[in-house]
């Protein structure tokens, strides 16, 4: 049964307080998913993605990648990659998760404490910052602003100091990671990095 986050020991608060004050949203979930207690940031992100308590995913193969993620983290199984599953919203933007093995568990439950990363919040950021939260490099990230905002490849590479192939060889890479296939999605993509949260 789910402990009310009041019921929490200091030491498994102590880690959420640390994580608010460097401004990262936190949750810490069972190996089904559901969440045990959290940061206010990361009960927040959370909350349009829960379904009876439980993250839930919006699509078949977003939950069996949530499901293969949270079950390797709890149960120690795998060490943390450091990569981020997107899930998405039911109003479709997404929200970054990024699980670690949380050793302290939770009344002799498995856990996993997860990072939340909501590109809409970080916006603030700029789109570079939250590009990079989608999984591009800091150098993708740069390119990928710059064509996103209208920059032809050319332009990119002169305002960036990148030869014109670079630029084109990075699109390609950046597209991929981004599961994209036309400057418009990227466009639509930075657009929505620069709107306010």
């Amino acid at each position: 049964s789910n402990e009310p986050i009041a019921a929490a020991d200091t030491a498994h608060l102590a880690i959420l307080e640390v994580l608010a004050s460097v401004g990262r949203a936190a949750v810490v979930v069972d190996a089904a998913g559901h969440v045990l207690f959290g940061n206010p940031r990361g009960l927040e992100a959370t909350a349009p993605l829960l379904k009876g308590g439980r993250l839930s995913a919006s699509t078949a193969q977003e939950q069996a990648q949530l499901a293969q993620l949270l079950n390797e983290a709890a149960h120690l199984r795998t060490p943390p990659t450091g990569e981020r599953l997107a899930l998405h919203r039911p109003d479709g933007s997404p929200v970054l998760v990024q699980a670690g093995s949380y050793r302290g568990g939770w009344n002799g439950v498995a856990t996993a404490l997860l990072m939340i990363y909501d590109p809409r919040a970080e916006a603030q950021f700029g789109p570079v910052q939250g590009l990079e939260l989608l999984g591009l490099t800091p150098s993708e990230a740069r390119i990928a602003a710059a064509i996103g905002s209208g920059l032809s490849a050319r332009a990119a590479s002169e305002t960036l100091t990148l030869s014109e192939n670079t630029v084109r060889s990075a699109l390609k890479a950046i597209y991929a990671k981004l599961g994209i296939s036309s400057r418009t999605q990227l466009a639509s993509i930075v657009a929505q990095l620069r709107m306010p949260a």
